[in-house]
C-alpha cells in the first residue's frame, strides 16, 4: 500500500497490510484547529504493537500520511468532545 492510499483508512486496516517497518511508525493527533502543535500518541516499529498499547486508535481514520526519511507518520483526526 502506497502512502497516499493510507489516507481515509483506519489504523487497524493499515496494520492488516503493513506491520513492521525498520524505521518505524509514528502516530499523531491532527487537531481541529491548525494553530496548536500536534502531540505524538505512539511510536514503535510494529503498527500492531501500537494498536495493542493504544486500543482507542483501532478505529481512528488517517487524515494525513507522510514518509519522513523512512519513518511513516500517520496523523489521525482528534475526536471532539
Amino acid at each position: 500500500m502506497k502512502i497516499e492510499h493510507m489516507i481515509g483508512k483506519t489504523i487497524l486496516g493499515i496494520s492488516r497490510v503493513h506491520d513492521f517497518r525498520l524505521k518505524g511508525w509514528r502516530v499523531y493527533w491532527e487537531p481541529a484547529d491548525g494553530d496548536r502543535p500536534t502531540p505524538m500518541i505512539a511510536e514503535d516499529y510494529s503498527l500492531k504493537k501500537i494498536i495493542h498499547d493504544h486500543p482507542e486508535l483501532k478505529g481512528a481514520r488517517v487524515c494525513r500520511a507522510e514518509d519522513y526519511y523512512g519513518t511513516i507518520i500517520l496523523r489521525v483526526k482528534e475526536k471532539r468532545k
